[in-house]
């Protein structure tokens, strides 16, 4: 299996109160939560900044220190880890020359994006143009958080209709509002729905109205439980050859991943 969303750093330890159930900071202890679960692979991106706590304090809104700890992480285990970058759009020209570090000097494949914790809208093409081209040119992947407002799936279409060749990773396909994400699934055809929190039940509605081929699986460790979001994805009621596309398969195709065999 390759999980495709998980938050690894030292911006962890900030966090508010009802914020991470586990410790996943470092490499060592992400693969302490998931060793024996059958995840070979983890995608690793840094948390939201949330600012500083009395004696954590961990100054990084622009997320470079961020990046450097993913990058860290990847190249100990490049076995294990993938990175995707961290950017707040509303930096301009800083965010464009630290997702072209992120691309150039740490290898990463893809960026994650999170309009509510960052405040910016997703419609506003001006501002996310730049980062767009940059993951356009690579074709690499925006993942992006959903749910209810103000990051609702849909307003995330007039970026994957503008940019087609970039895939737009709909994290936790839009939450309780699943139909907004299978609509904007529909209307695009590069945008992917992502499985971590979400429900059994919706999952298999959202890959039988848009396929599993279009289906991602994602723990959102450490803000969910690895072991209910791997029982769940198995419990959803889909064939083995769609199970295989959705924990393995699709993401090693957007990535172009040599595809580790699925533990069963």
């Amino acid at each position: 299996m390759i999980d495709a969303h998980c938050h690894l750093g030292p911006g962890l330890r900030a966090q508010p109160p009802f914020g991470p159930l586990f410790d996943s900071e470092t490499a060592e202890s992400l693969f302490k939560l998931i060793d024996g679960l059958g995840i070979e692979r983890s995608i690793i991106f840094a948390p939201s900044w949330q600012g500083g706590r009395a004696g954590e304090d961990f100054v990084d809104p622009s997320y470079e220190r961020a990046n450097e700890a993913v990058a860290a992480a990847t190249a100990a285990h490049p076995d294990r880890l993938i990175g995707f970058a961290r950017v707040n759009p509303k930096f301009g020209s800083g965010a464009v020359r630290e997702l072209r570090r992120c691309f150039e000097d740490y290898g990463f494949r893809g960026l994650k994006l999170d309009n509510e914790a960052d405040a910016f809208h997703p419609t506003d093409l001006r501002l996310l143009a730049p980062l767009a081209e940059l993951c356009e040119a690579r074709t690499a992947p925006i993942i992006v958080h959903t749910g209810f407002h103000p990051c609702e799936p849909l307003i995330f279409l007039p970026l994957a209709q503008k940019y087609p060749d970039i895939p737009v990773i709909l994290g936790h396909m839009g939450g309780r509002i699943l139909i907004d994400a299978v609509i904007t699934a529909q209307h695009a055809p590069n945008v992917f729905l992502e499985t971590s929190g979400q429900m059994p039940g919706y999952i298999a509605r959202a890959a039988k109205a848009v396929g599993a081929d279009r289906i991602i699986f994602g723990t959102d460790i450490p803000f969910n439980i690895p072991a209910v979001e791997t029982k769940r994805i198995r419990s959803v009621g889909l064939s083995e050859a769609d199970i295989e596309k959705i924990t393995v398969g699709n993401i090693s195709k957007l990535l172009g991943l040599t595809q580790p065999a699925m533990a069963r």
